[in-house]
């Protein structure tokens, strides 16, 4: 070097150099994994999912924790037509990505794949018999209430979302909720209550958005208003809004005035948010060949002062229990989620699922906050994916402190074009990590810090070190 370098100098140009030897990574190893990477995406982004799968699960097989390989390869199996495999995939990495971007999007990919897999059961024939889009093993039904206490008419559904959450990292892969609802609503009731996808393409001021509205909104005496979802304005349409203001009380005119209009809207936010009705036992049978579960955990609640009694069994499609004593909880309003985790785990234990030793429990919420937000989330999983901001902004605060509630929120704000660019910034992220080589940084690192320090500046300059994937920008001091 040109200068002399005073001691306060030395001392500080060593702490920084020391810093920044301790940040490079080993070279070998992470080149390698970064190769595969690399790799791996160039496979599936030409169509070859197979051997991009092979690839993202050998990273896997270095690294478990590595989440963003986990994601990719539920990517590539859904591309090769594993559709539940991806799912239960995008599942575990959710649950351990919790709070973190990658996490964000698997809940986000497995929500849309499971809206697109229930829609395709909207249509199916039959009152009382359907036939599952995809396999799963474990099927969560609401508890059923058997009264006591103030009425709590989603409570037994949240339960059933708590639960969701709980085992999405033990490898049971429960039933999706939105084929839950809506395959519990036909056996049950006869028909799906489920808002079809299409729907917000075909607004309420418009024929074919009327005539929708009109074919999913049952009459009183459980009827359609109207069979033929789309056509132009005729008589058969005329006659089915005659109807429909004659039960509402409107003023009958025949024509979609907007009063009418927003009748329309307020039925169809009633219609979806409705609780599923209770299976009667002579169904389970006919549920379970819906989902395509073989296996359904199914029980009851009772509020009794300010506690609850809850018990519950894993039983088959005949209706037999797996193990020998019922599931039974007693516990205070205050531990539901603690509680609900627990049950949890006995799940894991008797259907044979992975340990949950790295998986925490929701945060407590009220039962007054955890109705409200499962209200809202029944309807995110009954079709009507993109909630109204205002339906969030209802929930108190407390509740986004659930991730499941919080991730829900962010992803029905958001359209597949921003959760594709998510997913560009996290792939990003993932193969474009600083890696410097450390002979030309300690290179670069001595010849410009000689220059600095030689030059005569008196003021602060910026020393770049540059290695062979990128450069760090250290803020130094001339002498």
């Amino acid at each position: 070097m040109r200068a002399r370098i005073r001691r306060g100098d030395a001392v500080r140009v060593a702490l920084i150099f020391g810093i920044l030897l301790l940040s490079l990574p080993v070279r070998g190893q992470a080149e390698t994994d970064q190769a595969m990477r690399q790799r791996g995406l160039l496979l599936l982004r030409s169509g070859d999912a197979h051997r991009a799968k092979a690839v993202f699960d050998s990273l896997l097989t270095r690294d478990l924790t590595d989440l963003t390989a986990g994601y990719l390869a539920a990517q590539a199996e859904l591309e090769i037509g594993q559709v539940e495999s991806a799912r239960c995939r995008w599942l575990e990495v959710e649950g351990a990505g919790q709070g973190e971007r990658i996490g964000l999007l698997a809940a986000a990919r497995r929500r849309w794949r499971e809206q697109e897999m229930t829609d395709a059961l909207i249509g199916i024939p039959g009152s009382n018999e359907v036939n599952a889009v995809g396999g799963a093993g474990l099927a969560l039904l609401p508890l059923e209430s058997l009264g006591g206490g103030q009425e709590t008419p989603y409570l037994g559904l949240a339960w059933s979302y708590l639960l969701f959450d709980a085992l999405g990292g033990t490898g049971l892969c429960p039933v999706s909720i939105p084929t839950m609802l809506l395959v519990q609503d036909r056996v049950t009731g006869g028909r799906g209550v489920r808002v079809p996808s299409h729907l917000a393409r075909r607004p309420v001021n418009t024929v074919n958005g009327i005539r929708l509205r009109l074919s999913l909104l049952p009459r009183r005496d459980g009827g359609r208003y109207l069979l033929q979802t789309t056509g132009d304005w005729d008589s058969g349409l005329r006659e089915a809004i005659l109807e429909f203001q004659r039960d509402e009380s409107l003023t009958e005119t025949g024509e979609a005035d907007l009063a009418t209009q927003e009748r329309l809207e307020s039925r169809l936010d009633r219609w979806v948010e409705q609780p599923p009705p209770p299976l009667l036992p002579s169904k389970l049978g006919a549920f379970l060949r819906g989902v395509g579960a073989n296996l359904a955990l199914r029980g009851s609640y009772r509020r009794e002062g300010e506690s609850i009694l809850v018990e519950m069994s894993v039983i088959s499609s005949e209706g037999q229990a797996i193990h020998s004593e019922p599931i039974r909880r007693r516990f205070s309003e205050r531990d539901l989620s603690a509680n609900a985790f627990d049950v949890a785990r006995e799940i894991t234990r008797i259907v044979g699922g992975r340990s949950m030793a790295w998986k925490q429990p929701a945060p407590e919420l009220g039962i007054n906050d955890l109705e409200s937000a499962t209200a809202v989330l029944m309807r995110m999983d009954r079709g009507a994916f993109f909630v109204e901001p205002n339906r969030w902004t209802r929930l108190s605060s407390r509740v986004f402190d659930w991730e499941f509630a919080s991730s829900a929120r962010e992803i029905s704000r958001s359209g597949l074009a921003e959760i594709d660019r998510w997913e560009r910034l996290e792939l990003s992220r993932w193969i474009g990590r600083i890696r410097l080589d450390p002979e030309a940084a300690l290179s670069g690192w001595f010849d410009q810090l000689g220059d600095r320090l030689g030059g005569g500046s008196s003021g602060p300059g910026a020393v770049q070190v540059l290695g062979d994937e990128g450069r760090i920008r250290v803020r130094g001091s001339g002498p």
